[in-house]
């Protein structure tokens, strides 16, 4: 192997002819209509979270990556490395900075690619239009920045599902090609072409390689002479005159180089003289070479291009996940809109910095396995973090900006002055709520007044000394802030007559609410359009939910077309929560499948009450199980709207290909005569169904069914959920009636601030830019990532053509031009009057590079100086140093190479100490910091905490106390599992017990400065553990001279700014990010919750949703549990009168909350026999009996009679109490044989006894029996046909029993014995086998593991029992686990030792004997009989 700089050289004369066509060095382009070509790519797929966390892969599999690569590059001349993901290759600066240089020199010669034009490869359902726009702009910014050259193409080889609006953002963003293998995996539509046109639905047209094959693939033959691509490219020739294809080949899902096999077989078919010409290719190169000119002739498909199962699921999997990534979205848009106002008006500089590494987290949790919620628990932990600190930030930046805007509004008032910000690019009256600091003792009512002095309707929620939560309706302008004085009084607010609520319903001025006594909502009539909304009650329904593989990923259309297994019904606590001018609300209280459900059903005065508003908390615990929103509708059509922001389509009822589909924020039933129609509103949820032709469904969420893979996402989603959705009714269409923008108002509610009371040259009212057409919505304002214009981004909404649509601004636009969604110059851009004026075609997408002129007004320069400070520890090491004692006393620091010398806060500067092992931090030990004189109303602080502290400040001895955060580990978490044992770290299989859940929490303080990792004692990295410093503000009075600090050492104090803030005085009057309060935790469940009964009753018991390791404890006799009360380990049975109490005792803690029910038991029904079975070799009958029996009853001879001639020896109660065993005199023949039962009773009281009834004694046969096979660990083993009978369908019941003998224990993925083809699709599949771990059952991706290991050098017996539902395993005749499966029909064959199913399987080598398959699910009595009988035994 060559030296890296001897063979680099070589590699840059050998490119030296290379031109360069756009981003990319390229070849010439060969001529496609005459020259068959194959464009190669090879690739390296990593998934950065999924079955392994962001530790695992920067410590292992991004060196490997590089390493590999490098490796194969140097040995294989025409190999080019296509790697994605310009997050990936940050992570390679940060942790490799030797290696990153070397990778950009294989990038500068043209061997290693920058691929795929994006931060990450991100999910395409969940992620927002916008958000698609920044993985395009910030992926290629990063690679130009660091390596001179980007993509052309956008690449998802593995992501579920992509939306029909993709080819409209990526055209927009000007790039020219997209590229897929990901449709193999069913497709609800097939694949549409090889390589074709994928059309947007504005019309662009986007040139797309669909059908690329597997990325994990190895080129095996000479590609230019293979017979398959070929006549491939064949074909796509023969259909557009382009003699083309695509083609990945590589390695995943862990990176590195592809395989040496397919690198070998890339330099045979480089050189190969074959008729198809084999160009070794950047993923972008074939899309630059497709001539302009000969794309129409390609073929076209526009529409989503959805996965069928794979698609429907992950679009509601782990619900915060994707709640947070679009809170970001809105913060991002609303903050960088305010930051933009502010900047312009002379307040703090664009923050582009701190916006961009916020929106480098938000991208970072788009990775197609993290938003769709297919990753392990523990990459969760990684990831909420990341959204937590992302909101951290965007909250960080719209705090300061509202907070200069706020400087330079009118807020002059009597009251308390609220500033209320509409981001939104519509005018709108909408409802504020806010919580408003206000002096002296809550008044009995509040009047607010608006901008221009009138009073608006308000009321007050809830009082507290010194704050109130009130309501009030406010009008703000597009873009804009208007100014709201709240005054405190003593009149009741004037009622609004059309506002009305009781327990039964609720009412305004456009709608009327009706409620069942279920609490479901029974009827909502449109007073306005003179008719009923709902054809029957709007419910919660719980449906059954258990795919036959990749639970988190699919949905299954078998259980889809279900009837709902259950709903959230009654009984219902209803009250009225809220009743002013403002707003009334319904709150129903239920719990039902155990979760427990709070509705709060809400309807608004004003422009506000044209949507019914439904608001959720849920404390989820169901398993199995999704649960949607249904809404049966009173208009009727097959087609119903669905939204993708750049675009909307129509789509039919659910059918077999496509039956859970993702929506963006909005879907829509309008009748077929187009008169009346109903917009289902939604906020963070995207999955929906449509049933049939009147009913909608809102998919809210879900906890699937596993079946032996996966079995971490059997509590997936476990927790307390916030959810909103609402319903707007519509005379006429959707666009008519603009219920596309009630969508938007319902996700961005007006955000508002309390502020300091001034004038202001701004008035009570300004707003940033206007569109002077309602159906043109502004995507996004930011600053340009180049220069000082700023980027205004529109897309027309109904799909039609927009004239004359003119953008303004409160001062003239100086000059504007067109720009991709890259910031890349597109044309022209029309300034007429100080506007820019513009046309749109149907839901086109444009951006523009706004030059403005001169604000109206400039605020006062913000001033600022820093504080001395005297360093007096060094809490920083570099790369490899060790050190002593570091930050946290452990030797832990923050890293030297990361922590900048200077950043901004607010727009003021804060310089760090110096990194190189000098001090450069201060210990808090109450030392007095002097304060600069002049006029300074805020110094800020920069500091963290090992170990949160309780601190106290002072102010010239006026005591501030804030709570310093720890300097690592996480700022926040949602409802996080806590798990028995420490997961491994990959995780292939999860045999970890669930011990309960720890509740959410986030940390409130300004993050000023984050780094992704700190320095262990030894200097090493410590990746993904993050490091912080917090900012804190302390108000100053005039003339402020000091500013004691704490006294604690483990505080530390890393820099001081005072400064004149013109927004000191503004503060959020309502979060800017979820608060995750848990103060009221659920109780353990008792399910059923008490009740009347017939029979005896089962009931069981759950632990509280929160809380750790720990018991629960319960009694039947009505007193309080206590720690030496009976543990909870089983369903229990009740057979009379009973109050069940239960309580959970945390290990070495407490006992929480004592739950409670009353059971009315009044058992009178006999024991019923379910199940005879005998054999014909075997004097043993096994009787199955619906409930558990009395022993003594069931063990009396003298209540069974045997006929037939034979006799009864002994009877056997089995320890399920419900099976009884009956040892006879002989076995049963194939003459008639009877057994007559009598007297045996149940346990109730009365002990109700079974009346006499016979059933007959039927001798059961195996249908098929082999004798002692010897297996070589070659061939194909052996095959037994099966006749007709053989339990081949989907739920047949049915045994596979088998002996095996082998010296030593068989390779992995070894399939023993069994019946089915052996190779079918999911499902299809009965077979004993050996997985990594063991015995295991293999059904084709219905996988279930024993949870042992085969035994070696003896006979074992292997036994596996399926009754229709339930699978069962057994090693010689021991049950071991029981599970649900779901099967579908296999082929009639059984089989021995057959050839795996896999290309790494293996084939078994030893001794199968005593093979036999039976037409019943065998009881465990009868399997043990079938394990006495022995290996050798024969059995008629």
């Amino acid at each position: 192997m060559c030296r890296a700089g001897t063979s680099l050289t070589w590699i840059v004369a050998i490119l030296g002819a290379s031109q360069c066509a756009g981003d990319t060095l390229v070849t010439p382009a060969p001529d496609l209509t005459q020259q068959p070509t194959l464009y190669v790519v090879g690739y390296s797929h990593l998934d950065t979270q999924w079955l392994w966390c962001y530790p695992q892969v920067i410590r292992e599999m991004i060196p490997k990556t590089m390493h590999e690569g490098f490796a194969a590059i140097e040995k294989y001349p025409h190999f080019i490395l296509n790697f994605s993901g310009a997050n990936r290759y940050r992570m390679m600066k940060e942790y490799f900075p030797a290696d990153y240089e070397r990778v950009k020199q294989y990038i500068a010669a043209g061997r290693w690619f920058p691929c795929g034009s994006s931060m990450e490869e991100c999910d395409a359902n969940a992620t927002g239009a916008e958000s698609i726009i920044r993985q395009v702009l910030y992926g290629n910014q990063y690679f130009r920045r660091e390596f001179g050259q980007a993509s052309a193409e956008f690449m998802l080889p593995d992501c579920f599902g992509f939306p029909a609006s993709l080819p409209s953002l990526l055209g927009h963003c000007g790039l020219k090609g997209f590229s897929t293998q990901k449709l193999t995996w069913g497709s609800a539509v097939g694949i549409p072409f090889n390589v074709g046109v994928w059309e947007g639905l504005d019309g662009t047209k986007l040139p797309a390689a669909l059908n690329a094959l597997s990325y994990n693939g190895d080129i095996e033959t000479d590609l230019s002479a293979d017979p398959k691509w070929i006549k491939r490219i064949d074909e796509n020739g023969k259909r557009s005159g382009l003699y083309v294809d695509y083609h990945y080949y590589g390695v995943g899902d862990v990176g590195g180089a592809p395989r040496q096999v397919a690198l070998e077989g890339l330099e045979k078919s480089v050189a190969g003289t074959g008729p198809v010409r084999v160009v070794s290719a950047t993923a972008d190169r074939m899309f630059v070479d497709l001539p302009a000119d000969r794309l129409d002739k390609l073929p076209h498909y526009q529409g989503d291009l959805l996965l069928t199962e794979h698609s429907a699921g992950s679009i509601t999997s782990q619900a915060y996940m994707k709640r947070w990534n679009h809170k970001n979205e809105l913060l991002a848009d609303a903050a960088e809109r305010a930051a933009v106002l502010a900047e312009w008006l002379g307040g703090p500089a664009y923050p582009r910095q701190r916006l961009l590494d916020a929106w480098t987290l938000v991208m970072g949790g788009q990775f197609h396995d993290i938003l769709p919620g297919t990753s392990l628990p523990k990459a969760y932990e990684y990831s909420w973090n990341d959204e937590l600190l992302a909101l951290n930030q965007f909250a960080s930046v719209l705090d300061s900006s509202v907070g200069a805007i706020a400087a330079g509004l009118d807020t002059q008032a009597k009251g308390a002055a609220l500033v209320v910000y509409n981001p939104l690019s519509i005018d709108r009256e909408d409802v504020v709520e806010a919580r408003v600091m206000l002096d002296g003792a809550p008044p009995k009512a509040v009047q607010v007044l608006g901008p221009d002095g009138k009073t608006v309707p308000a009321q007050i929620l809830s009082a507290e000394p010194g704050a109130l939560r009130i309501l009030f309706l406010a009008r703000v302008p597009a873009v804009g802030f208007a100014v709201y004085d709240v005054q405190p009084t003593e009149a009741e607010p004037a009622a609004d007559a059309a506002l009305r609520v009781a327990d039964t319903g609720l009412e305004n001025a456009r709608y009327r609410v009706t409620l069942d006594a279920n609490g479901d909502v029974a009827g909502i009539f449109d007073k306005r359009a003179n008719r009923e909304l709902l054809s029957g009650p709007a419910r919660l329904a719980f449906l059954y939910d258990k795919p036959g593989a990749w639970p988190a990923w699919n949905m299954d259309w078998v259980d889809l077309r279900r009837p709902p297994v259950a709903h959230v019904d009654g009984p219902a606590q209803i009250r009225v929560v809220e009743r002013g001018p403002v707003r009334v609300a319904l709150e129903i209280v239920r719990d039902s499948q155990n979760s427990h459900f709070v509705q709060t059903i809400r309807l608004a005065a004003g422009d506000a009450g044209e949507r019914i508003e439904f608001a959720s908390t849920i404390d989820w615990q169901s398993r199995e199980m999704c649960l949607k929103a249904v809404f049966p509708l009173a208009v009727a059509n097959p087609q119903a709207t669905y939204n993708w922001e750049v675009g909307t389509l129509q789509r039919g009822n659910n059918d077999p290909r496509k039956y859970e589909v993702p929506t963006h924020g909005w879907f829509d039933l309008t009748g077929a005569t187009s008169d009346y129609g109903v917009t289902v509103l939604s906020d963070c949820k995207f999955g929906s169904d449509k049933p049939d032709d009147q009913t909608l469904r809102l998919t809210l969420l879900r906890t699937p069914g596993t079946r032996g893979d996966f079995l971490d996402q059997a509590t997936q989603d476990w927790g307390r959920h916030e959810i909103l959705y609402g319903l707007a009714g519509h005379q006429g269409d959707w666009r008519t009636a603009q219920t596309d923008w009630q969508a938007l108002r319902l996700s961005q509610p007006p955000l508002v601030f309390q502020t300091a009371a001034h004038p202001g040259p701004l008035g009570r009212q300004f707003a940033l830019l206007k569109v002077n057409h309602p159906r043109v919505r502004v995507l996004a304002v930011k600053k340009a990532e180049e220069g000082d214009e700023v980027i205004v981004r529109l897309v027309e909404l109904n799909g039609q053509t927009a004239k004359d649509v003119r953008v303004s601004l409160p001062a003239p636009i100086v000059a504007a031009r067109e720009v991709d969604g890259q910031e890349r110059p597109v044309g022209t851009a029309n300034v007429v009057n100080g506007e820019l004026v513009t046309d749109f075609t149907g839901y086109r997408l444009r951006s523009f590079a706004l030059k403005l002129g001169p604000a109206p007004t400039q605020l006062p320069a913000t001033k600022a100086q820093p504080l001395a400070l005297t360093f007096d520890r060094c809490v920083t090491s570099r790369d490899g140093t060790a050190t002593l004692g570091g930050f946290d006393g452990e030797g832990r620091c923050y890293p030297a190479e990361m922590v900048p010398t200077e950043i901004a806060y607010r727009g003021l500067p804060f310089r760090f100490g110096p990194a190189d092992g000098q001090p450069n931090a201060v210990t808090a030990g109450g030392q007095n910091l002097a304060l600069p004189a002049g006029a300074f109303n805020r110094v800020y602080v920069l500091a963290a905490a090992s170990g949160e502290r309780e601190a106290e400040f002072a102010v010239d001895g006026q005591p501030a106390r804030r709570t310093i955060q720890d300097w690592g580990g996480y700022i926040g978490q949602w409802d996080n599992r806590i798990w028995e044992g420490v997961p491994a770290d990959p995780s292939y299989d999860w045999p970890y017990k669930l011990l309960g859940v720890q509740p959410a929490y986030v940390r409130p303080a300004p993050v000023a400065w984050f780094c992704s990792h700190r320095h262990a004692a030894d200097g090493q990295n410590e990746p993904y553990a993050y490091s912080y410093v917090f900012a804190y503000a302390f108000d100053l009075p005039a003339g402020a001279k000091r500013l004691t600090l704490p006294n604690d050492p483990k505080i530390a104090v890393f820099a001081a700014t005072a400064a004149f803030d013109g927004g000191a005085g503004t503060y959020p009057a309502q979060p800017l990010l979820d608060e995750l309060k848990r103060d009221a935790l659920p109780l353990p469940r008792i399910a059923p919750h008490g009740g009347k009964f017939t029979d005896n009753t089962l009931i069981t018991l759950e632990r509280p949703l929160f809380g750790g390791a720990g018991v629960l404890r319960y009694t039947l006799d009505g007193s309080e549990p206590t720690p030496n009360s009976p543990e909870y380990m089983a369903p229990v049975r009740l057979y009379t009168d009973t109050v069940v109490k239960a309580r959970f005792f945390e290990n070495q803690g407490p006992g929480g909350t004592v739950a409670e029910a009353h059971f009315q038991v009044q058992d009178t029904t006999a024991p019923q026999i379910q199940d005879v079975v005998a054999f014909t070799w075997s004097p043993e009958v096994s009787l199955l009996f619906s409930e558990e029996l009395e022993r003594s009853s069931a063990e009396n001879t003298e209540n069974y009679e045997v006929s037939g001639g034979l006799k009864l020896q002994s009877v056997t109660l089995a320890p399920d109490g419900r099976r009884v065993n009956l040892l006879l005199s002989a076995a049963p023949t194939d003459t008639d044989c009877g057994l007559t039962v009598s007297g045996v009773r149940d346990l109730a009281p009365a002990g109700n006894a079974v009346a006499k009834v016979s059933r007959k004694i039927a001798g059961l046969r195996p249908v098929v029996h082999a004798a002692q096979e010897v297996l070589d660990g070659a061939g194909d083993g052996v095959e037994l046909p099966l006749g007709e009978g053989a339990p081949t369908r989907a739920t047949d019941p049915w045994t596979i029993n088998a002996w095996l003998w082998v010296d030593e224990q068989p390779g992995d993925f070894t399939i023993i014995a069994g019946f089915g083809s052996g190779h079918g699709p999911l499902g299809t599949e009965r077979y004993l086998t050996k997985f990594p771990h063991g015995f295991h059952f293999w059904g084709s991706n219905v996988d279930v593991p024993a949870g042992v290991k085969l035994e070696t050098g003896r006979w074992q017996m292997l036994t596996a029992t399926f009754d229709g539902g339930v699978l069962k395993l057994f090693q010689d005749g021991r049950e071991l686990v029981s599970t649900e499966i779901t099967l579908a029909d296999a082929e009639p064959v059984a089989k021995l030792g057959p050839p795996p199913a896999w290309s790494y399987g293996h084939r078994v080598a030893g001794k199968v004997a005593g093979f036999t398959l039976w037409s019943r699910a065998l009881p465990p009595a009868s399997v043990a009989a079938l394990h006495r009988l022995g290996p050798e035994a024969t059995i008629p």
